[in-house]
């Protein structure tokens, strides 16, 4: 399973990924099985084929049961009323081209209220939340509120998801905001979400 602190580097997922690489060539040759969409587990065909052209899909990434016991396990470090905390990020699409684009899920440091004060985040369709780009083009973050079975109700406001895409070649920022709703789409469904956040497919509707 991998996982990264903030203060990680992407030279470690690189070198994983190396080694995952160089362990499926021995699978490789006549017969082996016709590959699956880069990402396919996290985003819909229309995004995983845009992935797959912009480079290799690496596979040190969490799959989705695994994404989901470790985000119910972060959990235990989080308490009502407790101070931000940072939480691991889960690495859940890697591509590699010249450059290292990954995808990511976590716990945002940011609460709801946080987030709908504005500062770097700006509201979005239904119950999301954009973080303002940092730079131009490459990335698009999207919160959202999720509610998990068993937790205590500040939960869903205190602790809401945040995924992130890293988005290969010049895309529009329309088209990067609309890759991250479509991971929070298949999170929201991953995590069994309780109060079911209302996660449209475009940024405008």
């Amino acid at each position: 399973m991998l996982r990264r602190a903030k203060s990680e580097s992407c030279r470690l997922a690189m070198v994983v990924a190396a080694v995952s690489v160089l362990a499926g060539c021995s699978k490789g040759g006549e017969g082996s099985e016709a590959r699956e969409p880069a990402c396919g587990n996290y985003f819909s065909p229309k995004y995983a084929s845009a992935l797959g052209e912009a480079g290799e899909s690496r596979g040190d990434v969490v799959k989705p049961g695994e994404l989901r016991e470790s985000l119910r396990e972060d959990l235990e470090n989080w308490g009502p009323g407790s101070p931000p905390i940072e939480l691991p990020e889960y690495i859940v699409c890697h591509i590699q081209d010249n450059s290292t684009y990954l995808s990511t899920v976590e716990w945002s440091v940011d609460s709801m209220r946080r987030m709908r004060e504005g500062g770097k985040w700006d509201k979005g369709p239904g119950d999301v939340y954009f973080a303002k780009p940092m730079r131009a083009g490459g990335d698009a973050a999207t919160g959202f509120p999720c509610k998990i079975s068993g937790t205590d109700a500040a939960q869903e406001s205190e602790l809401p998801i945040e995924v992130r895409v890293g988005v290969p070649g010049s895309r529009t920022h329309e088209f990067e905001e609309s890759m991250a709703l479509d991971l929070a789409r298949s999170v929201r469904k991953i995590m069994q979400c309780e109060n079911n956040p209302v996660i449209p497919e475009k940024p405008g509707l």
